[in-house]
């Protein structure tokens, strides 16, 4: 069955209502040095997790520029796992698992200038220093995910068939078109973050609901 992130979450609220309503993950864009609707402190990540059902699965989404920022976060949060997005140095991963015991997802964005060979070679250097899961998104010059377009679906089945480990499908998804996603790319998990809402940063029930119900009965 594919798991399901629903990211961008910003109020206790609607991150509980994720949880009950049977997402496998909630995903927090913490501290991020960029300007999205979606971002929150990690004195709010913090306050909201800290609430939440001790079975509810956290992931922090930053972007940073030094690995005592990664610490920090980890550490003022609590969160489950982390999604790093921007440039990584693979030995990145290695050093934050010597000092704390977390998943690691690592970001790579994909675009109509992908090349599948470099892409490929850059992947194996993240998984083979640690890396948990690949997270496949769509590039945006602008945005931290939440693009609400979709990328070359082809390009993200053939980057994951040719690895064994949990590949994450992101970019543009919704409830129109999420099923079609799955079928074609066969992930472990998918992450929506805008497609599920009503206005920029904000959150709509009704489609978290309904792309909910649609992948679990797929």
């Amino acid at each position: 069955m594919t798991k399901i992130k629903i990211c961008g979450l910003k109020t206790y609220e609607d991150a509980l209502y994720v949880h009950h309503i049977g997402a496998d993950a909630l995903g927090f864009i913490i501290d991020v040095p960029v300007d999205t609707p979606r971002k929150i402190s990690s004195q709010v990540a913090r306050d909201i997790i800290t609430q939440l059902p001790l079975d509810t699965v956290t992931v922090g989404v930053i972007l940073p520029s030094q690995i005592k920022e990664i610490l920090h976060i980890i550490e003022e949060t609590n969160v489950d796992a982390i999604q790093i997005h921007g440039t990584v140095n693979p030995k990145v991963i290695n050093e934050i698992k010597a000092e704390e015991d977390i998943s690691i997802i690592i970001s790579y964005l994909i675009d109509k200038k992908t090349n599948i060979t470099e892409a490929i070679e850059a992947i194996e250097e993240y998984i083979a220093n640690g890396s948990d899961a690949i997270l496949l998104d769509t590039k945006s010059k602008k945005y931290i995910g939440g693009t609400g377009k979709i990328h070359d679906w082809k390009k993200s089945k053939e980057i994951k068939d040719s690895f064994n480990c949990p590949f994450i499908l992101a970019g543009g998804l919704n409830p129109e078109n999420v099923l079609d996603a799955i079928r074609e790319v066969e992930p472990y998990a998918i992450d929506v973050s805008s497609g599920v809402e009503s206005a920029p940063g904000v959150k709509d029930r009704r489609k978290i609901k309904e792309l909910i119900q649609k992948v679990r009965l797929f």
